[in-house]
């Protein structure tokens, strides 16, 4: 059915597609981000050049954690928080091929963003920038909605934390050149709809074509070609899913699932 509607992305068997349909939607979350008072807004520098290419797995270095598996929990939004958390600071202190593995359970558990089944990115980042996370160690993943007094004794003085966040985009999946640049500064979060051909993705330049849809899902944006209109995203899938290693290439444009149409940067402590 996919190949039928001529898409420009393969698709491929893999454990994740095998699910049910039951188990497919406990791995999205299924809130829609909203704008709340307070929250700060990105500021451009238009000066700035904008490269045809970038990859911050390969931009001087490689800068990006590894692939993470989410499990069958819809903590999608503390992951891509914590992936940002980790990418925006191995780029800040040039720690190369960066193996700093932050707790996503603390901030399941935690940070009030919310659990299993529903959850934000905003408040992820709100936790990451006024209480950080620890490591893994201190609060291991178990993908179910956990006490928060079961993380380490001594996770504050373990604990990592973001500067600030920004909002990119709200509900604007064209802003293209906004999102550009402010993945000049490290890898940023963003949120699309997720529907039944996006778990058979197998390589290619994902865009939506086939089958109903299933919920909400945060990723990880790493970089972009202009060549092949895309972004480049690491999802929290494991490195099983996608043909890539758990990464996946989408679209520009909204892919035809919003992508892109609630982005936000987070900032490293200096």
């Amino acid at each position: 059915a996919i190949a039928e509607q001529g898409a420009r992305w393969v698709a491929a068997d893999n454990p994740i597609f095998r699910l049910s349909t039951k188990e497919k939607q406990a791995m999205l979350t299924q809130a829609v981000p909203y704008l709340s008072p307070g929250d700060e807004w990105f500021e451009p520098d238009l000066d700035r050049t904008l490269p045809a290419a970038l990859d911050w797995r390969n931009n001087g270095g490689n800068f990006v954690t590894p692939v993470r598996a989410q499990g069958d929990c819809g903590s999608c939004w503390a992951f891509a928080s914590v992936a940002s958390a980790e990418a925006r600071h191995a780029w800040r202190n040039r720690l190369t091929d960066p193996q700093m593995d932050l707790s996503e359970q603390q901030v399941l558990s935690c940070s009030g963003g919310g659990n299993c089944t529903l959850g934000y990115c905003s408040t992820a980042l709100d936790y990451l920038r006024n209480s950080g996370a620890a490591d893994e160690a201190c609060f291991v993943y178990a993908a179910s909605d956990l006490d928060c007094n079961l993380r380490c004794a001594d996770w504050a003085d373990r604990a990592i934390k973001i500067q600030s966040w920004s909002l990119v985009t709200q509900g604007d999946y064209t802003s293209t050149d906004l999102i550009k640049n402010a993945l000049l500064d490290g890898p940023v979060t963003t949120w699309f709809r997720v529907y039944q051909d996006f778990y058979a993705y197998g390589g290619g330049v994902y865009q939506h074509v086939w089958g109903s849809y299933l919920g909400n899902h945060f990723v990880l944006i790493v970089g972009w070609d202009d060549a092949t209109q895309a972004w480049l995203c690491k999802n929290s899938w494991g490195t099983y899913w996608g043909g890539n290693g758990g990464y996946f290439w989408t679209a520009f444009a909204g892919a035809g699932c919003e992508f892109g149409s609630w982005t936000m940067a987070a900032t490293a402590i200096p």
